[in-house]
């Protein structure tokens, strides 16, 4: 659902990855209508989060955690619209997997690099560059 993924751009990447691999846990969740959804999602608190979101209006969707302040999308919303579309967390799983595997290469081709860079050095290359 293309308007729902407003709620992915808005999240920080690794709080949506606690939230696919299941450390978010919601309650529940009621489908108000087409685009609205209410939950309970459990957080920090002893109390669950109340979740209210809109795919039409991102942003005027609420939770009330301490985050979600204004009209800021927390990762409470994000748990309630994966419970909503559990096709879409697998998905999003699936491209958080592969941009992390590819991250890890290019981590790795960058030390290697790294590595062949200061091997060239000579001694006194190495000192100044210290």
């Amino acid at each position: 659902m293309c308007s729902g993924k407003k709620f992915l751009k808005t999240v920080k990447v690794t709080v949506v990855g606690k939230i696919v691999s299941g450390k978010a846990k919601v309650v529940c969740f009621t489908q108000l209508n087409d685009m609205e959804y209410e939950g309970f999602v459990n957080g920090s608190m002893r109390e669950p989060y109340k979740v209210h979101i809109n795919l039409n209006k991102v942003r005027s969707s609420t939770c009330n955690c301490p985050f979600a302040t204004g009209s800021k999308i927390c990762k409470h919303m994000v748990a309630v619209y994966f419970a909503a579309f559990p096709d879409e967390a697998r998905k999003y799983k699936i491209e958080l997997d592969a941009y992390y595997e590819e991250e890890e290469e290019r981590e790795a081709e960058l030390e290697d690099a790294l590595h062949k860079y200061i091997k060239k050095l000579s001694k006194a290359e190495l000192q100044e560059a210290l």
